[in-house]
């Protein structure tokens, strides 16, 4: 629970600091894709399968955490750092954060 708490602090701060080379709007419309596609996968890998879960099964309070702060977070440092000019930078961009 420390190490989630810790994650999301570092997450929020990370995003809060970084020099912002994306619009807002591209900013909200990624997280929210990323928070739907995220919880589609999540619930349907955990409640339905069984495959996985966090903490318990089903939803609870840990995985809002991860919801709502981590997964936009990290989707909006992917994207602000993402390289502009070069194709074999982006792929390598990718290979590397994937």
């Amino acid at each position: 629970m420390v190490l989630l708490i810790l994650t999301t602090v570092i997450s929020i701060l990370s995003v809060l600091v970084m020099p912002k080379r994306i619009s807002w709007i591209e900013m909200y419309t990624t997280s929210l894709f990323v928070m739907f596609l995220g919880s589609v996968a999540d619930v349907n890998l955990d409640v339905k399968y069984d495959l996985y879960g966090f903490f318990t099964k089903g939803v609870d309070f840990e995985y809002l955490l991860i919801f709502i702060f981590i997964y936009p977070a990290t989707n909006s440092v992917f994207l602000n750092f993402y390289p502009e000019s070069k194709s074999s930078a982006k792929k390598l961009y990718i290979l590397q954060c994937g």
